[in-house]
């Protein structure tokens, strides 16, 4: 909890939030959602670091999974479900044009074969 006397609040704050990046933009929102009293304190002006350079996007964790990286896999897919979950309107699937060589990995078999695990791993 934040002292009464910071920079002049009258209420303490039950939650400060550090950085106003999209993290940051989105721990304030839902925190003010579940009616806590929240400050967000940015260094420079709003939007001037992170979220500037952000590009905004949640991936599901598929080059985790090429990496078999799992624990942060189902890290990136829990992330990504509950955003889309509590943020709908704010989340929209993107194209994505996967270059696919016909060798190696690069195989459209291979890259079906991990879309297909990916699909299955994320479920739970």
């Amino acid at each position: 909890m934040i002292p009464r006397d910071f920079h002049g609040f009258a209420e303490p704050f039950d939650v400060a939030v550090i950085g106003g990046g999209i993290q940051g933009a989105l721990a304030t929102l839902e925190a003010a959602r579940r009616g806590l009293r929240v400050v967000l304190l940015e260094r420079d002006d709003f939007n001037s670091g992170a979220s500037w350079n952000s590009l905004r996007v949640l991936h599901g964790g598929l080059r985790y999974l090429q990496s078999m990286d799992l624990p942060r896999f189902g890290e990136s897919t829990r992330e990504r479900r509950w955003f889309l979950r509590h943020f709908p309107e704010h989340t929209a699937p993107l194209p994505c044009l996967m270059p696919l060589y016909g060798r190696g990995l690069r195989r459209a078999s291979t890259f079906g074969a991990a879309l297909k695990l990916n699909d299955l791993l994320a479920r739970g």
